[in-house]
C-alpha cells in the first residue's frame, strides 16, 4: 500500500510540473487580426521612408497612403535599438517630413549607425481621428500590406516604413 501511495504522489507531482511547464509556455503566436465583417473593404497600406544628413541634422522623409487623420510615430534609432529622437504628428497629407537635432548629448560614440522609421498603429501611439477606425477597423484589421512593412502584436495590425542605416 506504501508503494501505492507514494507512486500516487509521484504521479500527481509531475502532472503539476507539467501543468505549470505548459502554462509557462502560452498558447503560441498571436493570430494576425482578421476583418470582423464578412465583404469590408481591405485597404492596401503602402510607404517609404529615407533618411538624411548635415552635420548634426538629420532629416525624415516618406510617403504613405495611410488616410489623413492617422497618428504617425517618426523616430531615429541607433544599430542598437536606442531611439535617439521622436515626435507624433497627425498625418494631413501623403509625403512625410520631420527634421531632428542629434547632438553629442543625445548619442556616444557607440552609435555607429542611426535609422529612421515611420510607424503607425491602432492604439500604440493615441488615438485616432474616428474616421480612421471607421475605414481600416478597430485593430487595423481591415489592412493589408507588404509582408516587410507590417509586424502585429495585442494591439494590432503595426505599420513600419524604415529607411536604410546612415553611418555616423
Amino acid at each position: 500500500m506504501k508503494k501505492f501511495r507514494y507512486k500516487l504522489i509521484l504521479v500527481v507531482a509531475m502532472m503539476l510540473v507539467i501543468t505549470t511547464v505548459l502554462a509557462a509556455c502560452g498558447g503560441g503566436p498571436i493570430p494576425m487580426p482578421v476583418p470582423k465583417v464578412k465583404g469590408v473593404e481591405i485597404y492596401d497600406i503602402e510607404g517609404s521612408c529615407e533618411l538624411t544628413r548635415s552635420g548634426d541634422t538629420f532629416e525624415v522623409t516618406g510617403d504613405t497612403n495611410i488616410a489623413s487623420g492617422a497618428v504617425l510615430y517618426i523616430s531615429l534609432h541607433a544599430q542598437s535599438g536606442m531611439e535617439l529622437d521622436a515626435v507624433k504628428i497627425t498625418k494631413t497629407e501623403d509625403a512625410v517630413s520631420q527634421t531632428f537635432q542629434i547632438t553629442d548629448e543625445k548619442y556616444d560614440d557607440s552609435v555607429a549607425q542611426v535609422y529612421a522609421y515611420i510607424t503607425c498603429a491602432p492604439t500604440l501611439y493615441g488615438k485616432h481621428a474616428e474616421s480612421i477606425y471607421d475605414k481600416y477597423g478597430d485593430d487595423f484589421e481591415n489592412t493589408e500590406a507588404d509582408e516587410d512593412n507590417v509586424i502585429w502584436n495585442n494591439d494590432g495590425i503595426i505599420f513600419v516604413f524604415a529607411s536604410d542605416p546612415i553611418d555616423m
